[in-house]
């Protein structure tokens, strides 16, 4: 009974201290876009009619992993797409033709 107590409350002790990544709820507008990120989800306006072509960078799994989120529909349009696991950070970007993406610096949370 005794091994069983002191098991559990390493185990117990071990937990407190590994907390997951925190979830970022992000909305705002950069780069000709709007984006709103919760949990998994992630959409992608796009807010100007430029002609170019908003695009999100994200990390999830504990910012260990990226992908992206492009919008390619035009003005006004919204894309929307679910990662594997919980979005810790993003980077607005846009794409722009025949030269590298712009993109601003990457939003955590707070």
């Amino acid at each position: 009974m005794k091994k069983t107590i002191r098991v559990l409350a390493v185990v117990f002790l071990l937990g407190a201290t590994i907390t997951p990544a925190s979830a970022l709820s992000y909305y705002g507008s950069q780069y000709g876009q709007h984006t709103f990120t919760n949990g998994t989800f992630i959409s992608l306006k796009d807010a100007y009619g430029d002609g170019l072509f908003p695009s999100t960078i994200y990390k999830f799994a504990g910012g260990t992993q990226e992908s992206s989120l492009v919008n390619k529909s035009g003005y006004g349009t919204t894309v929307t797409k679910y990662a594997p696991s919980t979005i810790t950070a993003i980077m607005p970007c846009l794409s722009r033709w025949a030269q590298p993406m712009a993109c601003g610096n990457w939003i955590y949370d707070k």
